[in-house]
């Protein structure tokens, strides 16, 4: 029954993949005419700048990059993101994709890139296939047991094969959660098999590094995990606007860490010089709720924080939605449900909407409270998940009292900041940002600010229950406590990111355009990148390739932009 149901679940892959080989090519091939109508000339100022002046021989390593995404902006990003690496360790490039496209093949010969590696390529797969059946077969075995979309245990050569099908059920059924086990068992499998075509296409290479931007989803966390236990440094990067940064992974035990994350040791550094940055932090933050934004803003948070929201005093608010005003208001904000979920190094639960359920669940429970739950951004992107929120609440239903209610989706954020007792949230940025203004957060997973202690960071269910059930009693910050918050909100809002002559400032957009970067966004935003591109004339000679030569050759974490330090 077992090898049926494995043929069959087989089948559909290779199947899917001629499909998206087909769909690829020729929707690539129509619309290659207006790209090069369009970019020619760009793609030409390209080859100009990046011109090989090494040669390579066969004892050199490779570095690895991806450009897996039919998206020729990712395209543009992972390739100036290696080719800068390339230029320091003078080594040849591999690009791992997915299909053959022209458009993104135009962009490898602007960028004299030789060596790729069509990961989905049918014949490819059939090959894999065939060759390693057997152990398909046997390791399908091993998927088959597996009896709970909460089973998340089946490794294959240590790579997490369960937890990156699970991120990429999310991503690509936006359905919240994963509640379809037998559908999960064919992404396990789907995951497992981008893992035995890695291995055997790098099994007798030399390799050097990976040059990537992502350490999740199928098949970049497959090539990210990979390369760490091959002990290759995995640089990835994180942009892509006019400001940039990388992270430097080099152990397995890091692969969870968020790229987000600020190194402890250089945080308590920062901290020890906290004097030249309270007041500078206070200020990019006062400015945000004035939808005022550094460079380095989330592009989530302009949303958020547009200046189109109305205001509401409390009693207003409470009259509004019929709550008592009496009462403490804590807000929980709702994560994305598609993305970043395996991204995290400790949770508490599965993935975000069963988090949400649960924390509504039990903060109804508490007859003390005004209960408002914050939208994510990405609910107003997918219509699919345009009301997730909502069908978190709707779907508790063990809910005692009618105190949860939705934040109202134009009511600005200032509100939360004047009237907000406590907020709820996994491991988001709100637990920063508002305990910037003594404001205290409960979360239940590993967060980004979870060394500042300006959480109260729940390490189990039991404790996360009684948190909330008590969530009224919980007292203001300290000032040590919003001083520590304020140093992290400095570091990760001045000086995470480094001035990026590559790119250029984001051109105006709609959310549902940032979900896999709708054409008309990326060519307004190439557009832009290519009119900066023009005042470059060498390379070596930009601030960002300096920040690169030196971050490549120094022993740190993260690139950051020191001189804002000063």
């Amino acid at each position: 029954m077992n090898t049926i149901i494995l043929i069959k679940y087989l089948s559909y892959i290779l199947l899917s993949n001629l499909f998206q080989s087909l769909k690829v090519f020729f929707a690539s091939a129509v619309e290659y005419f207006r790209f090069k109508k369009k970019f020619n000339t760009d793609l030409k100022l390209i080859n100009n700048l990046w011109k090989k002046n090494f040669k390579f021989d066969s004892s050199d390593k490779y570095i690895i990059t991806d450009s897996y995404d039919d998206s020729s902006l990712y395209c543009y990003t992972l390739l100036t993101h290696a080719k800068k690496i390339q230029k320091i360790k003078k080594l040849p490039i591999i690009v791992v994709d997915k299909n053959f496209s022209f458009i993104k093949n135009s962009f490898y010969k602007s960028f004299a890139i030789n060596n790729v590696i069509y990961l989905n390529s049918f014949f490819f797969s059939i090959f894999i296939i065939f060759r390693n059946f057997i152990l398909i077969l046997r390791e399908f075995d091993k998927i088959n047991k597996i009896d709970s979309t909460h089973d998340l245990s089946y490794n294959y050569d240590d790579i997490e094969i369960s937890n990156i099908a699970y991120d990429d059920f999310l991503r690509f059924n936006l359905t919240g959660t994963v509640d379809d086990l037998e559908k999960f068992k064919f992404y396990i499998l789907k995951t497992l098999l981008i893992s035995i075509k890695i291995n055997y296409i790098f099994r007798n290479k030399k390799l050097d590094s990976f040059a990537g931007k992502e350490n999740q989803f199928s098949p970049r966390a497959n090539l990210f995990q990979y390369f760490l236990k091959k002990n290759c440094i995995c640089y990835i990067f994180v942009g892509p606007v006019n400001v940039s940064s990388i992270r430097k992974y080099k152990k397995f035990s890091q692969r969870t860490i968020p790229r987000t994350y600020i190194n402890k040791r250089f945080y308590s550094y920062a901290f020890s010089k906290r004097a030249n940055y309270i007041q500078k932090a206070k200020d990019i933050l006062n400015k945000k709720f004035l939808s005022e934004f550094t460079q380095n803003e989330f592009l989530d948070a302009k949303y958020v924080f547009s200046d189109k929201h109305y205001r509401l005093s409390k009693d207003e608010l409470c009259k509004k939605l019929n709550l008592d005003n009496k009462k403490k208001f804590v807000i929980v904000f709702s994560h994305n449900v598609y993305d970043g979920v395996f991204e995290i190094r400790r949770k508490l639960f599965i993935d975000n909407f069963i988090w949400l359920k649960e924390t509504v669940n039990i903060l109804s429970q508490n007859p003390n409270i005004n209960v408002l739950v914050k939208k994510h951004p990405t609910e107003f992107s997918l219509l699919p998940i345009k009301d997730i929120s909502l069908r978190a609440i709707e779907e508790t239903t063990e809910l005692k009292h009618k105190n949860i209610k939705l934040y109202p989706e134009s009511l600005s954020p200032q509100f939360i900041r004047d009237n907000a007792h406590c907020i709820v949230t996994g491991h988001g940025t709100a637990g920063i940002e508002y305990a910037c203004y003594g404001i205290p957060s409960i979360s239940c997973n590993n967060s980004p600010y979870s060394y500042c202690k300006t959480s109260y960071e729940a390490k189990n269910y039991n404790q996360y229950e009684d948190l909330l059930k008590n969530i009224e009693r919980l007292p203001r910050l300290s000032d040590a406590q919003i001083e520590k918050s304020l140093v992290l909100f400095f570091l990760t809002h001045a000086l995470d990111k480094n001035n990026n002559e590559f790119f250029d400032a984001l051109p105006d957009f709609h959310p549902s355009e940032l979900v896999g970067f709708e054409k008309n966004f990326e060519y307004r935003f190439l557009q832009k990148i290519f009119k900066k591109l023009k005042k470059i004339k060498k390379v070596e000679e930009t601030n960002i390739y300096q920040k690169y030569l030196n971050f490549l050759t120094h022993n740190n974490y993260s690139m950051y932009d020191i001189d804002k330090l000063k």
